[in-house]
C-alpha cells in the first residue's frame, strides 16, 4: 500500500502539478478533497482545480521538486521545493 500511495503522490506533483494537467484532478483527488490553503479552504475537485490553475496564473513557470517522499501505511509526507517567477496576483 506504501507503495502506491507514493506513486499517486509523486504523479499529483509530476503531472498535475508541474505539467498543469488540471483533467487529472478527477483521477487523483476524491470527490470531496479538503485543502488548506493561506487563503483558506478549499474543497471537492472544483477547490482542487482552481487551486492549480491559481499557481499557475501567478507563478506561469513554476516548477515543484520532490525532495522527499515517505511512506507508511496509509499516510504519505512529501517535502518538497517550490521555485518559479511571480508573475501574476496570489
Amino acid at each position: 500500500m506504501s507503495e502506491q500511495n507514493k506513486a499517486v503522490v509523486r504523479r499529483i506533483v509530476e503531472e498535475h502539478w508541474n505539467k498543469k494537467n488540471v483533467a487529472l484532478v478527477s483521477e487523483l483527488f476524491a470527490p470531496n478533497v479538503s485543502l488548506n490553503t493561506p487563503d483558506g479552504r478549499l474543497t471537492g475537485l472544483d477547490g482542487a482545480s482552481a487551486l492549480l490553475q491559481a499557481y499557475a496564473t501567478a507563478f506561469p513557470d513554476f516548477r515543484i521538486i520532490i525532495d522527499e517522499l515517505l511512506a507508511v501505511g496509509d499516510q504519505v509526507v512529501l517535502q518538497w521545493t517550490f521555485t518559479g517567477t511571480h508573475r501574476g496576483s496570489l
